[in-house]
């Protein structure tokens, strides 16, 4: 069990627009995800801005999901973001990121 609350933070209208984010990024880059112990792997495609992109997503949930954690690396040609929680957020992580189409 985390001491940190799995609540996020965000309302409704921010909410729809930070998964548009994510489906924008998903569009854009997503090249595949695997299941990691505590979470989800994405791998995207390192083209020029999605970095950045990943990056300010990234640190936008830090703040609004408290319970999450977020770990960017390069690696070749792709981009891994690694999102994780406690037991109890693996919902969240896997409602909130996980793709229907990867």
């Amino acid at each position: 069990m985390t001491d940190v609350p799995i609540a996020c933070t965000l309302d409704a209208n921010e909410l729809g627009d930070r998964l548009a984010t994510v489906e924008a990024l998903r569009r854009d880059a997503l090249v595949g995800q695997t299941q990691i112990p505590g979470g989800l792997r994405m791998h995207l495609r390192n083209a020029p801005g999605i970095e950045a992109r990943v990056r300010a997503l990234a640190a936008a949930e830090s703040r609004c999901c408290a319970f999450l954690t977020f770990r960017i690396e390069s690696a070749d040609d792709e981009l891994l973001l690694e999102i994780t929680g406690a037991r109890e957020a693996r919902p969240v992580i896997d409602e909130y990121f996980a793709s229907t189409t990867a």
